[in-house]
């Protein structure tokens, strides 16, 4: 494993973060020993492209995509040699951090659309998203694993559950991240559409919005966005390979 630090701001505005859905650690504020894996001495962007030319290399990208936008103003062209991205991040219909926007968009505008049309692959919205959860049923099962992962799991989620009871409701854990690793698995488990996707960098109440073209002229775009998955079929996979741990 290689970890990098990567960009800390945003190109314009100050930073947000969601600490009060997923702690100030955005691993749900529990106690953790120190990490023994070194940190690269590369910037993250740097270490891209060092693995983008060792090929082929797949991108998973489940956060504000400054980052990626830097790797491609740092390298032009780099885009072509990406095997694949896959994006977490946008919403046609209703956002999280603003009724416009979806939170990793929302933090930096500016490199979504600057990245957005350039690399084909396949994004994850909140549209697609919101059909994946877990409930306190699948919490339980983690906890009677009797794993410290699937025990470490279950607490880290519990704070998300809390919050989403506090603003909906409920306690539904809808696996917003978890989808664009799954789509990386089973490619054929998520339904997609081709689309063109612009992102709104201004606007006093739109700021981050992702404007999302799905007229039939764009089938065949580069660009596919999910629009149906199987929740059962989802949690029957995590229920396996939580269970592989011991």
């Amino acid at each position: 494993m290689i970890v990098a630090a990567g960009c800390a701001q945003p190109l314009e505005g100050l930073a947000g973060d969601a600490s009060e859905v997923h702690g100030s650690d955005g691993l749900g504020d529990i106690a953790w020993q120190e990490p023994n894996v070194a940190l690269s001495e590369l910037h993250a962007t740097e270490l891209l492209a060092e693995l983008i030319a060792q090929g082929p290399l797949t991108i998973i990208a489940i956060g504000p995509l400054t980052n990626l936008a830097t790797l491609l103003e740092r390298h032009p062209g780099i885009e072509n040699d990406v095997e694949r991205v896959v994006i977490m991040g946008g919403a046609s219909f209703e956002g999280n951090v603003t009724p416009a926007a979806e939170f990793n968009i929302w933090a930096d505008p500016k490199r979504p659309s600057v990245c957005g049309r350039p690399l084909a692959g396949h994004r994850n919205a909140l549209d697609l998203t919101h059909q994946a959860f877990l409930n306190d049923d699948d919490l339980s099962f983690l906890r009677g694993l009797g794993s410290e992962v699937g025990r470490r799991t279950a607490d880290i989620l519990e704070p998300y559950a809390k919050f989403h009871d506090e603003w909906y409701g409920n306690r539904d854990l809808v696996m917003h991240d978890a989808m664009a690793v799954y789509e990386v698995l089973d490619p054929s488990a998520i339904s997609k559409q081709g689309v063109v996707i612009s992102v709104e960098t201004g606007g006093e109440h739109s700021r981050g919005a992702t404007w999302v073209d799905r007229r039939r002229i764009h089938a065949n775009s580069p660009v596919q966005i999910g629009v149906r998955v199987d929740n059962r079929k989802f949690v029957t996979l995590l229920r396996e390979r939580f269970a592989t741990y011991t």
